[in-house]
């Protein structure tokens, strides 16, 4: 059976442009799943979330989106009040972390907040 565990990378109501706290999501194992949230729009958001095994060094994460099974490091930009999920590109395994955080820039009023999901898989 699975089961995931929600972390808040950035709360509800964010604002501005902010490089969020490192939020320690365990052991490198599970699937992760991002969504970043524009509560109510300004003009745009630029965001991207990385990862880190030391909360000292970080790298942008490689994802796939809820579109797309192509890979990217790319940050990704909102014009308008909704959600992009985006998963975790574990890749055989080799690019999970225990740490993550969300970078917003390019921020133009937007108000947000981002997410994180580890997923699980437990027997019965």
């Amino acid at each position: 059976m699975a089961g995931a565990n929600k972390y808040m990378l950035a709360p509800t109501g964010s604002v501005g442009n902010l490089t969020g706290p490192s939020v320690d999501a365990g052991q490198a194992s599970g699937a992760c799943c991002f969504q970043f949230v524009v509560e109510a729009v300004g003009t745009t958001v630029t965001y991207k979330f990385q990862g880190s095994m030391d909360g000292v060094n970080w790298y942008d994460v490689f994802y796939d989106t809820e579109a797309t099974n192509a890979s990217s490091q790319a940050a990704r930009t909102m014009t308008a009040v909704g959600s992009q999920i985006q998963w975790l590109d574990t890749a055989s395994f080799s690019r999970m972390y225990t740490k993550y955080r969300v970078v917003v820039s390019a921020n133009t009023g937007c108000t947000f907040r981002a997410e994180l999901y580890v997923i699980s898989n437990t027997e019965q």
